[in-house]
């Protein structure tokens, strides 16, 4: 991430953020896993990659959706 951001590249940035959040999410840290995946969404809808966007926001809503069971 740091990398990515020395060099200015926001579609690394994006990647390294959405890797943060599985990575935390194996972890079992739900709650920073959830904050890593909504920081890599709003980077990629930065980037206009809607693609890529939606495939995050159904990541976030189904990690929600289990804990609310």
């Amino acid at each position: 991430l740091t990398l990515a951001q020395k060099a200015r590249d926001k579609e690394g940035e994006a990647e390294a953020q959405a890797g943060l959040g599985e990575a935390n999410l194996a972890l079992g840290k739900t709650e920073d896993a959830l904050s890593w995946l909504k920081k890599a969404q709003g980077s990629y809808q930065a980037l206009g990659d809607e693609d890529q966007g939606q495939v995050l926001t159904a990541r976030i809503e189904k990690i929600t959706e289990k804990i609310k069971q």
